[in-house]
């Protein structure tokens, strides 16, 4: 009936079941800045352990913030220019 809900339960499932099967690979989703509910999907993900999230389609400005400090989950921000990697950079 909420279907954020389950696309964030789904988007753990399978994060988990590709870590399963993976042979200790790694594993990285893609979360788009432009999608509804997108810090929701991005704390989903460091919460399965996604071991990259790769983020664009947009300026993830709030990205390094989501992941935190002392998460192991690495980043992968797509930007357009150089300025707009140093302003992630700065954050």
């Amino acid at each position: 009936k909420n279907t954020t809900e389950a696309n964030i339960r789904g988007l753990k499932k399978h994060i988990q079941k590709a870590k399963e099967i993976s042979s200790n690979g790694i594993i990285g989703v893609n979360i788009m800045v432009a999608t509804n509910y997108y810090k929701e999907h991005v704390k989903a993900a460091v919460a399965a352990g996604a071991d990259v999230i790769i983020s664009g389609a947009g300026l993830p400005m709030d990205l390094p913030a989501l992941i935190g400090e002392h998460c192991r989950t690495k980043i992968a921000p797509i930007v357009s220019s150089k300025r707009a990697a140093n302003l992630i950079l700065k954050m």
